[in-house]
C-alpha cells in the first residue's frame, strides 16, 4: 500500500534483488513501472499539466515538436521506434546488480533484468524478429531452446570484461554476463539473498519503501572487504580515520510522496562510534524553529541542528587521528584568522552558538531581481554573542 493508493503488492511481481547474493556490491532499480503514470497523474505537477489553461498554453509546443519529427529534423531510426514502445510494456521492476569484480582477471560480474508482466512473449517475439532481421546467421547473438525457454548467448569480442546471456523467468526478461550464474536465478528467491539481507531493507525502507520509484544501493562493506586489502597504508590509514570502515552502505531513494516526490540521500552506519558520522550526528529535529522567520516569498528553506560549540573538538580528534603534528597546523591556522578578524573562532564564536539553525533564500517582498538570503543561528546569550559578531563584522 502506498502512501496515497493502492499498487501491486511486490511479492507478485519479479524482484531482481532476491536472486543476487548478498555480497552484490551495487544494485539500482526502478519499481512499478505500471503504475508510474497514475502515481505522476496524482502530483502536483501531474494536476498541473491536466489544468485546461495549462494543456491550452502546450498545445502548441506539442504541435511544434510534432511537425519537427514528421519533418525529419528528429527522426528516429524504425527500430528503435519499436523498442520505445516495447519498453511501454514493461509493468514491474527494471533492476541491475553488480555483483563483483575482479581487477586481476578483469572481469566483471552483472545481472540485470526487465518485467514485462503479461508482455513478456510479445518482447521475446519481438527480439527474435529483431534477431532474424539484423543477424540471421547468429554470427553475434546464439539462441538455444532448453527446458521450454529460449537463452541468448551475445559475444562482445575477445577484449570484453563478459559476455552476456539472457533468457525469460517468470514474467521477467533476465540477463547475466554468466550463464552459471543465470543458472543460478532460475533456482528462484534465496533465503539468503540481497533482498533479504537487514542492512539492505533497512536502507530501502528509510529510502521510501512502497512508495519508491528509483532506488540505488551500494554496499560498502562488501567492497571494503574486497578492495581494502587493495588500498595503500596510508589510504587505509586515511579511510579509517573518516570512519568508512563504519559505513556499512550508501543509497539514493526517489518516492513518490504525497502530491510530490522525496528525494533521499544516504550514508547507512548504525552504531558509528568514529569518523566523520558521528562528528555530524545532531539532535532529532521534532518540528522546525526557524521556518517562521522565512517571509512568504522564500522558495528555498532549510534547518539544522549540528553542534557548533563541540564542532572543533570533534574536527581536532579525528585530524588528530590522521596526523597528530597536523592538529598543531589547525590550531595555528585558526589562531591568525581570529586574530585577524578580532574574534577568538573557537571559545567565543563557535562556543557561542547552539542548535538549530535555519536559513532561506527568497523573492524580496518590496520587490527586486536579487533574493535575499538569510542564515539563522540560536545562540547562548544574545548579549554576548552580538558583541562578539560585532566586532566579528568589523573585523571583516
Amino acid at each position: 500500500v502506498g502512501s496515497e493508493m493502492c499498487i501491486r503488492d511486490r511479492s507478485e511481481g519479479f524482484q531482481l534483488e532476491r536472486r543476487l547474493p548478498a555480497s552484490t556490491l551495487a544494485f539500482a532499480s526502478m519499481e512499478d513501472l505500471d503504475a508510474w503514470q497514475s502515481r505522476m497523474e496524482s502530483t502536483a505537477m501531474g494536476k498541473l499539466m491536466a489544468d485546461p489553461e495549462m494543456q491550452a498554453f502546450m498545445a502548441p509546443i506539442v504541435q511544434a515538436a510534432e511537425q519537427m519529427m514528421q519533418g525529419g529534423m528528429m527522426e528516429v531510426p524504425p527500430l528503435v521506434t519499436e523498442m520505445l514502445g516495447q519498453m511501454s510494456g514493461l509493468q514491474g521492476q527494471i533492476g541491475i546488480g553488480l555483483i563483483s569484480i575482479d581487477p586481476q582477471q578483469e572481469k566483471v560480474s552483472l545481472a540485470a533484468s526487465l518485467d514485462f508482466g503479461e508482455n513478456v512473449a510479445d518482447f521475446m517475439e519481438f527480439l527474435k524478429r529483431v534477431k532474424a532481421e539484423v543477424d540471421p546467421e547468429g554470427q553475434a547473438v546464439k539462441t538455444t531452446e532448453q527446458d521450454g525457454r529460449t537463452w541468448w548467448e551475445a559475444d562482445l569480442g575477445p577484449h570484453a570484461p563478459f559476455s552476456l546471456h539472457a533468457t525469460t523467468m517468470d514474467t521477467a526478461f533476465v540477463l547475466a554476463t554468466d550463464r552459471e550464474l543465470l543458472k543460478g536465478m532460475l533456482a528462484g528467491p534465496s533465503e539468503t539473498s540481497l533482498g533479504t539481507s537487514e542492512d539492505f531493507l533497512a536502507v530501502r525502507r528509510r529510502a521510501g519503501g512502497a512508495d519508491l520509484g528509483v532506488f540505488v544501493y551500494g554496499n560498502v562493506k562488501t567492497a571494503l572487504d574486497a578492495f581494502g586489502p587493495m588500498m595503500p597504508r596510508e589510504g587505509k590509514m586515511i579511510a579509517d580515520a573518516l570512519g568508512l570502515d563504519t559505513v556499512k552502505a550508501v543509497a539514493y531513494g526517489m518516492a513518490f510522496k504525497g502530491d510530490g516526490f522525496r528525494d533521499t540521500l544516504m550514508v547507512y552506519a548504525p552504531g558509528a562510534d568514529h569518523g566523520l558520522v558521528p562528528m555530524l550526528e545532531m539532535p532529532p529535529l521534532t518540528a522546525p524553529r526557524t521556518l517562521d522567520l522565512a517571509p512568504a516569498s522564500a522558495f528555498y528553506w532549510s534547518e539544522g541542528a549540528l553542534p557548533f560549540d563541540t564542532l572543533l573538538e570533534r574536527v581536532r580528534a579525528l585530524v588528530a587521528s590522521i596526523d597528530p603534528d597536523a592538529t598543531q597546523q589547525l590550531d595555528g591556522g585558526l589562531a591568525q584568522v581570529g586574530q585577524y578578524l578580532g574574534v577568538d573562532i573557537e571559545n567565543e564564536l563557535l562556543a557561542g552558538m547552539k542548535g538549530p539553525y535555519g536559513a532561506y533564500a527568497a523573492l524580496p517582498v518590496g520587490g527586486g531581481l536579487f533574493p535575499e538570503i538569510a542564515l539563522i543561528v540560536q545562540v547562548k546569550d544574545a548579549a554576548t554573542f552580538e558583541g562578539v559578531f560585532d566586532r566579528l563584522a568589523q573585523g571583516i
